[in-house]
């Protein structure tokens, strides 16, 4: 009676997946068939899930509002009815991998830890038949009712009840071998006439003349990658041929723009507009250029100016200084030695004059400053501050202990972040020699903050967002991006995108497609994070697109990796970078120079990956090779397990990309996606690489800015809490930025993993990052950043500025 007795299952959820977000179930209905006829027996109930809203596209498919759930039953009252519902019946869902992994979720969510495969006799995929039946390798609910002409006049929307009725009616069909399906879905719109879809243009680095095409397949195995997508043929009559004009086509989006979807391998990808690209790059290398100083004689138009003293020695001699170097006496706290208290000293430190240069063409003379903190107000303050500021430090608490004003403070933070990057990138210029010494292992994520609004008429926070990476191996941060631009002419920009009317435009057509220029366009927050509320820009400055600052961060960081045979590359699991990095790497993951892989944990969407059905498989298999190979490593048998891993990839629901379910079901990285390829050589190294999948080194140094800078936090309000404020978040998104570049040039050359040599027992000399990565023999201290100059301290400034 079991195998006779069929539930046909459906929900509706708010949205995609309960692990990304925690989304619920909303809707859930059960319809009971035996001997193939509907008993009468029905469950079907709409659910109130903690309130918890729809997203906007799960709204517009079940269009269930939030209002009408309010006074709706929680999925508890149903639990017990539900599985005696479908105890030891034939359990058939259209997408089982989706509804299973919700209604299993809502159990965990009660404290019970239900596996349905356990609980029903079998559990069947209607989808899964589908696509044998038709030979695709994706179809709809829709399109399959539709190949059996299957009435869906009644279903306006989707919901739990008609879906599942739908699904009964298809299963029925697909099983049975006299039913003849069309050979095609039919087409319930009139045909469109094909329409010549141009592909973002390419466009010329201003700096090396260089056409940039980013628009072609990002996928390492096909043999389109790299090679950029051509725009439509035409017929003889002029009117455009379908399709591009090589093996690439473009696919619909539901909000009118368009993806890119390979031919040969069917993987679609964003639209990239190449300015954007360029524009945002260059503008995140000039914030790292040193500024040379020359003859400024306009006036004259003498023929030096813009011809630097360093590149250009021979065009201006020395003579003399604006004055004498003083001495200037600063309090110094040095740590007491075996955890005693720290003492304090007196120290001497220089205060130059300026060193006066002369133009040997005009006679001009003008002067170089030496001494950054000449003439600053309430200089004794500096070094106190910048360390309260990577110290936790908090603006108004500042304001008080200093007794100055907050325009005092948000100048000083604005000479610390001047000083900061004049630090850094003058040692950085050897980071691609010293990166080159060994295989870098990195690690790449993103962190969200929040900005408090200023106007209280809408009280809606801003976000940004910073992409990191940094070297596992040394603790180095070699860049951290935020997708906000201080400097750019907000109102200008704005000002153009409204009189041309770009807003009509896609944004990879539009002339600044890198920012955000109305509140329309902000970015969703992801589910997987915890900012989920109305957004809106900031007042002053500009948001870049997520897309952009990525592009942008990676551009950066394949700079400093010019010089690298070889470089593993982790990124945690975001649809991003799964584009972005092999559109900015293609090249070096063709000559396999880089090796890169997304990972993901259980938290962030990898629960489908790992049941415990493969857990133990993999624990059984781990031991057979034990058994097989007892001579070997512990090491060489991982490799073994990960080159069989390779052999059976795994989708994930709603996903059509390929992961390797992580042999080893103690890590917490339970599943990992190549974005470089997967040859025969490529597996040999990556089941050596992927034992040391790690994302510790940006998992650190975002654990360092959450806990140090204290505009950073957490907002402590309630996760509920639509109008969230944050207490010590800044009203300006600049000094947010600006502080985690005064973070990382500290965390870098500053701080010393003394306290982690400590944990360790561990007597050796305590180093910073820097000195780990070999571009500095010493810790430098908050003091000698802000008194830096490379004017006056060092001779080879020449080698420095030709390095940029």
């Amino acid at each position: 009676m079991a195998s006779k007795r069929i539930v046909f299952l459906d929900t509706e959820t708010t949205g995609l997946s309960p692990h990304k977000g925690n989304h619920r179930v909303i809707d859930i209905a059960c319809i009971e068939y035996i001997d193939k006829k509907p008993s009468g027996r029905v469950l079907q109930s709409i659910l109130c899930a903690g309130n918890k809203p729809s997203n906007k596209n799960a709204l517009k498919v079940h269009g269930i509002t939030d209002e009408s759930r309010m006074n709706k039953p929680e999925f508890e009252s149903i639990a017990d009815n539900l599985l005696e519902f479908l105890e030891d019946c034939h359990l058939i869902i259209y997408n089982k991998a989706f509804d299973i992994g919700f209604i299993e979720s809502e159990f965990r969510l009660l404290g019970k830890n239900i596996h349905l495969d356990n609980h029903c006799h079998k559990i069947s995929c209607a989808m899964e038949l589908a696509k044998q039946t038709f030979n695709t390798s994706r179809i709809s609910l829709d399109a399959a009712c539709k190949r059996y002409r299957i009435d869906l006049s009644n279903r306006k929307q989707h919901g739990a009840y008609i879906d599942a009725d739908l699904t009964a009616q298809l299963y029925f069909k697909l099983t049975d071998k006299a039913e003849k399906p069309l050979s095609r879905t039919p087409h319930t719109k009139p045909q469109r006439k094909p329409k010549a879809v141009a592909i973002p243009r390419a466009f010329k680095h201003p700096k090396n003349n260089k056409l940039i095409q980013l628009n072609y397949c990002k996928n390492a195995d096909c043999k389109n990658f790299g090679i950029p997508a051509k725009n439509p043929n035409r017929n003889s009559d002029g009117t455009p041929k379908r399709g591009l004009g090589n093996d690439y086509k473009l696919t619909h989006n539901k909000d009118g723009t368009h993806s890119l979807t390979c031919s040969l391998c069917n993987q679609s990808s964003i639209l990239i507009n190449n300015r954007a690209y360029i524009q945002e790059s260059l503008r995140i290398k000039q914030l790292l250029v040193i500024e040379e100083p020359s003859c400024g004689n306009t006036e004259q138009a003498c023929k030096n100016v813009g011809k630097g003293i360093y590149t250009y020695p021979e065009k201006y001699k020395k003579n003399g200084f604006t004055r004498k170097t003083r001495q200037w006496v600063v309090p110094y706290v040095t740590k007491g030695k075996n955890g005693g208290k720290p003492r304090q000293e007196l120290k001497m430190q220089p205060m130059y004059g300026s060193q006066r240069y002369q133009c040997k063409l005009c006679k001009k003379n003008f002067s170089v400053v030496l001494d950054p903190q000449q003439k600053h107000y309430r200089r004794d303050i500096n070094e106190p501050l910048f360390l309260a500021f990577v110290n936790k430090g908090i603006v108004n608490r500042q304001i008080e202990v200093l007794d100055v004003n907050p325009q005092t403070i948000y100048d000083k933070i604005d000479f610390f972040y001047h000083q900061a990057l004049t630090f850094a990138r003058f040692y950085e210029f050897l980071l691609p020699e010293c990166l080159a010494q060994y295989t870098p292992i990195l690690s790449c994520d993103r962190q969200y903050y929040l900005s408090n609004w200023n106007d209280t008429n809408s009280p809606m926070p801003s976000r940004i967002v910073n992409t990191s990476t940094v070297d596992n191996i040394t603790g180095y941060t070699l860049a951290s991006t935020v997708n906000f631009d201080p400097n750019s002419d907000a109102k200008k920009i704005k000002s153009e995108h409204q009189r041309k009317k770009e807003y009509l435009k896609a944004r990879y057509y539009r002339r600044f497609g890198q920012y955000i220029l109305n509140d329309e366009d902000i970015e969703l927050p992801t589910d997987d994070n915890y900012i989920n509320v109305p957004l809106q820009m900031p007042r002053r400055g500009l948001l870049v697109h997520q897309t952009y600052s990525t592009l942008a961060h990676f551009e950066r960081i394949k700079s400093f990796l010019r010089k690298c045979d070889q470089v593993i590359y982790f990124l945690d699991n975001d649809s991003g970078f799964s584009t972005m990095c092999p559109a900015v790497f293609h090249d070096m993951i063709k000559s396999e120079k880089l090796h890169a892989y997304m990972v993901t944990t259980e938290k962030n969407g990898g629960a489908n990956l790992l049941d415990k059905g493969m857990a133990d498989e993999l624990n059984s298999r781990l031991n057979e090779l034990k058994r097989e190979y007892p001579d070997e490593s512990e090491r060489q048998l991982w490799q073994r397990m990960w080159k069989i891993q390779y052999k059976t990839p795994v989708t994930q629901p709603g996903s059509r990309s390929e992961w390797l379910v992580n042999p080893n079901t103690k890590s917490r990285f339970v599943g990992i996606h190549p974005l470089s390829g997967t040859n025969r050589e490529s597996i040999e190294l990556a089941s050596s690489i992927l034992q040391d999948t790690s994302l510790n080194g940006v998992d650190n140094w975002f654990q360092i800015l959450r806990r140090l800078i204290n505009m950073l936090e957490r907002p402590p309000t309630s996760a509920t809490n639509s109008k969230r404020w944050n207490a010590y978040a800044g009203y300006n998104p600049t000094w947010m930025s600006k502080l985690i570049e005064i973070m990382r040039v500290y965390n870098n050359f500053c701080r010393t993993n003394e306290k982690s040599l400590l944990s360790k027992k561990d007597h050796s000399e305590p180093t910073t990052a820097a000195q780990r990565l070999g571009i500095t023999d010493k810790a430098y201290t908050a003091s000698d950043i802000l008194s830096f100059s490379v004017h006056s301290r060092f001779s080879d400034v020449p080698k420095h500025i030709s390095n940029f």
